[in-house]
């Protein structure tokens, strides 16, 4: 079985209320982990609810927070992270990992992240946003088609900026798939690829995929057809991270040889709704963590 790679989705991003900031006294999107908490503070302090999280049937919404501080934490250091724990190099309980984790689980502690809100599914907690009921939305990429943040009938304006790590906020967490997929044992594979390519090299294809779904078709040369403000602003981070070779895998979001195990990721979606909740500890839920792959592989 083959997917071709055609379609990039990001996965680091914070989408922003710009009323609400200003309200806050926050004057330009933090490009720092430190600002990052500043702000946060500012608008918990004003009583407005910093970070708007979900989860309930749609379990991950409650980690996009936690994929962020991976991808500038752990990822940029090591980007083969993933395969390294699929190997037993690595594991949820060394320490890079671990402080990693521990930002996470602090935002909770603070206040910065609502423990009521991980019993919501993922359109309610779009609505929330939507709706001026927090002020930063950690999200991925597909947020920004005309259902989400492009939305004529939105009633606020939104600002968008990469979730950013302790020194900078040049990393963006990116997965890279979604195309067709051929099986190898199809009657006809090689009638089967040709069609494959031809229909995802296809313009008005991609730019359906583009319209529909905020997708961005990762094939060289090609250029999305006019789209609204979140859209543009979410394509040219990943095209400016792109170049400056500042992409990192997206953790809980890679296919194949660099996924977790079957079953993994569904314990790991739940072992955010912990941290955040209080459930457990951030000792607890990477030993958890360990151990259930340790059976899972």
């Amino acid at each position: 079985m083959v997917q071709l790679p055609a379609n990039t989705q990001t996965h680091s991003n914070v989408y922003y209320n710009k009323a609400l900031f200003k309200q806050a006294g926050i004057t330009a999107p933090p490009t720092t982990y430190a600002r990052l908490l500043e702000a946060a503070a500012k608008l918990k302090a004003k009583g407005v609810t910093p970070f708007v999280i979900g989860g309930g049937p749609d379990a991950f919404a409650s980690t996009l927070a936690w994929t962020a501080v991976l991808a500038t934490d752990v990822y940029a250091a090591d980007p083969r992270w993933m395969r390294k724990r699929r190997e037993g190099k690595v594991r949820f309980t060394d320490p890079a990992f671990k402080a990693a984790t521990r930002k996470f689980a602090d935002l909770a502690a603070k206040g910065y992240l609502d423990n009521r809100d991980i019993s919501r599914d993922y359109g309610a907690t779009q609505t929330a946003f939507l709706e001026g009921k927090g002020a930063m939305y950690p999200m991925g990429s597909w947020f920004a088609s005309p259902s989400g943040g492009d939305n004529p009938a939105n009633k606020i304006e939104i600002g968008r900026f990469n979730w950013p790590g302790d020194s900078d906020d040049s990393r963006l967490a990116t997965f890279i798939g979604g195309g067709l997929t051929v099986s190898a044992t199809t009657a006809n594979l090689d009638a089967a690829k040709r069609f494959a390519l031809a229909f995802q090299l296809d313009k008005a294809n991609m730019d359906a995929s583009v319209k529909a779904d905020a997708l961005f078709p990762a094939v060289k040369g090609y250029a999305p057809p006019p789209m609204g403000p979140v859209f543009t602003e979410s394509y040219r981070a990943w095209d400016t991270a792109k170049r400056a070779g500042a992409t990192v895998p997206s953790f809980g979001w890679e296919a194949g040889d660099d996924a977790m195990p079957p079953g993994m990721k569904e314990k790991w979606w739940a072992a955010a709704q912990d941290l955040i909740s209080g459930a457990q500890t951030v000792v607890e839920v990477l030993a958890h963590l360990d151990a259930e792959w340790d059976r899972s592989s």
